[in-house]
């Protein structure tokens, strides 16, 4: 490594020559969400952080969902009533932000999607309505925790330094029909073959 010092080029005499690294392979593990908890940011935003077990490699795993800030404030607020126009330096509005994270009228919302698995693996939440974020992400864990699931894992290529290219978690997906599907996972090194 050479660096300019008060105009004079130095020379590291550890510097030794370096390898491309690539970035790593996209990967899908059968795994158990281990839970599911609230997790609260300096900046005011929360997340729904999902624990997942890899059971063919026997790491956790994180996934974390961002809902609309409407939503973390009140669980029951009427989306018809979320504002269309993303806010300043925001990529999506609060309405598209609650269509793509909580619910919509496809039903593959990201909170949908799992709770449809926890249904298909016999779990209905049963009690009173959340009134709170926090209530809302407990009742959650009552459902999800130790359903079978498939998680998929990206190169997150937009982090810088040490990041950059680790796995993150990109999808969860019920086993019993994603292992069944042969084009569902063919983007995807299968850990458990």
């Amino acid at each position: 490594m050479t660096e300019e010092v008060n105009g004079v080029t130095e020379v590291d005499g550890l510097d030794t020559p370096e390898l491309v690294v690539p970035p790593p392979e996209q990967d899908a593990h059968r795994g158990r969400i281990n839970g599911v908890e609230v997790e609260k940011y300096d900046t005011g935003s929360s997340a729904i952080v999902i624990s997942l077990q890899s059971i063919d490699a026997g790491f956790e795993e994180k996934m974390k969902i961002f809902p609309p800030k409407s939503f973390v404030e009140d669980v029951n607020v009427d989306p018809n009533t979320l504002d269309d126009v993303p806010a300043a330096g925001k990529k999506q509005s609060e309405r598209q932000r609650y269509a793509q994270v909580v619910s919509n009228s496809d039903k593959n919302a990201e909170l949908q999607r799992l709770r449809s698995i926890a249904t298909g693996q016999g779990r209905r939440y049963s009690g009173p309505r959340p009134s709170t974020f926090a209530e809302y992400v407990a009742a959650l864990n009552s459902v999800l925790l130790g359903c079978s699931v498939v998680f998929t894992r990206q190169p997150d290529t937009k982090a810088e330094g040490t990041f950059k290219n680790r796995l993150r978690v990109n999808g969860v997906y019920d086993e019993s029909t994603i292992i069944n599907d042969p084009k569902a996972l063919k983007k995807y090194r299968k850990a458990w073959q």
